[in-house]
């Protein structure tokens, strides 16, 4: 682990109070400010002495210069990049609020409108990301927290994001299967299942409630071939 809880950073100004979450190359951990404000650091689960710690140091700044660039309201804020010894973290602000996967999983499934209303949200930070250059690639329900008051979805973890070199189709296809499991709580396959021949339950057959039109758009957005989705996030 990068920190110890309780360990104080940056000669007392912050303080580890718990972790958040831990992955298999990072660990966010919230912490305290000196003035009382709450933020989320995120830092690498590695040591020096692990022989891909540079490259994974090289691929931590490259999201840090990703979120820099990636400004929106419907995407995580970096407040500021602190280093202790040779580790360095991702100040970020801090939002304590359930992702959509925990709040699926709490509550059942969601009001096709406060579905709608999140996609549609998460969709326009990945037009703000788009214009920068970038694509996600890791759209899940996972990786967008709510707000407190459950009106905000915002889209985080850009440790994925690369140029334009990966289609933006691949966006479309993760949002759409994310607005699909938001509907029914049900995980669809994934696409090199689909590809080997499993088949898709159109959402409409979990969730009878889910409009013609919708879950038409959400097969759509799901079709296995790139060019028959739908090429723009604002469609």
């Amino acid at each position: 682990m990068a920190w110890a809880l309780g360990q104080e950073l940056q000669a007392g100004q912050y303080v580890i109070e718990a972790v958040l979450s831990r992955g298999e190359n990072s660990i966010i951990y919230r912490v305290k400010a000196r003035n009382g404000q709450i933020y989320a650091l995120k830092a690498l689960n590695k040591t020096e002495l692990e022989g891909d710690f540079d490259l994974s140091q090289k691929e931590f700044f490259a999201e840090v210069q990703r979120l820099q660039q990636c400004q929106h309201p419907q995407i995580i804020r970096l407040e500021d990049v602190i280093q202790e010894g040779k580790l360095f973290g991702m100040l970020m602000e801090y939002i304590p609020g359930e992702t959509l996967g925990r709040r699926v999983a709490n509550r059942g499934i969601l009001p096709e409108n406060d579905a709608l209303r999140y996609i549609r949200q998460i969709g326009e930070a990945l037009i703000a990301v788009y214009k920068q250059g970038f694509v996600h690639r890791d759209v899940n329900p996972r990786n967008i927290i709510l707000r407190p008051d459950g009106k905000e979805a915002i889209l985080l973890d850009f440790g994925k994001a690369r140029e334009f070199s990966h289609p933006r189709e691949t966006d479309v296809y993760s949002l759409a299967a994310t607005l699909y499991f938001l509907l029914t709580a049900e995980v669809p396959p994934s696409l090199p299942r689909r590809r080997l021949g499993e088949g898709l339950i159109a959402p409409k057959q979990l969730n009878p409630s889910v409009s013609d039109r919708l879950n038409l758009a959400i097969l759509q957005g799901m079709a296995l071939q790139p060019s028959l989705r739908p090429q723009s996030m604002e469609r």
